[in-house]
């Protein structure tokens, strides 16, 4: 009896410390207009869809690959059309991109500037009216190996954990 709460205990804690990764999602987690002195955060107007991934894709790597994330910003000048009249000013936005990619690892600067502006200025066509322009994309930012640990494995673990401790 022992030996089979402890084993369910060690599994609970194993699918607890698994790290799973939403390969292929991109958020945007910064985005702000600023023109004649005022900044307008934009975040809340885009859909939750651009602003949080779905967990349920989660799931983890394969072939000795880790979850990265890369996170870029960019700055650009940004031209929209307000009732009829034009308004010019500054863009400024930043990303998370989730990805299953070997250690040590780096996206080229021209690819991760070239899909993050694609990218931005594809979210920004669909859903406002804002043209930009003199785009700098910075990809310098050293990525990050992610530890996430799905909710559902440390939701196992906690009641495995907590069972033993009433049988017990």
């Amino acid at each position: 009896m022992y030996k089979l709460a402890l084993m369910c205990a060690v599994v609970g804690l194993a699918v607890a410390a698994a790290s799973e990764c939403i390969d292929g999602c991109h958020i945007i987690t910064k985005l702000n207009f600023s023109a004649h002195g005022i900044t307008r955060n934009m975040l809340p107007d885009l859909a939750l869809s651009y602003r949080k991934c779905d967990e349920r894709n989660a799931a983890p790597c394969k072939d000795g690959k880790v979850c990265m994330v890369f996170k870029p910003t960019l700055t650009a000048d940004a031209t929209v059309d307000v009732k009829g009249i034009t308004v010019t000013g500054r863009m400024e936005a930043a990303k998370e991109a989730y990805m299953c990619r070997p250690v040590p690892d780096k996206l080229d600067d021209e690819w991760c500037g070239n899909v993050f502006e694609c990218g931005l200025k594809s979210t920004l066509a669909k859903h406002s009216e804002f043209t930009l322009s003199n785009v700098h994309v910075n990809c310098s930012e050293e990525p990050k190996v992610f530890n996430g640990a799905h909710p559902l494995g440390i939701f196992y673990g906690a009641f495995l954990l907590a069972i033993l401790h009433l049988l017990f």
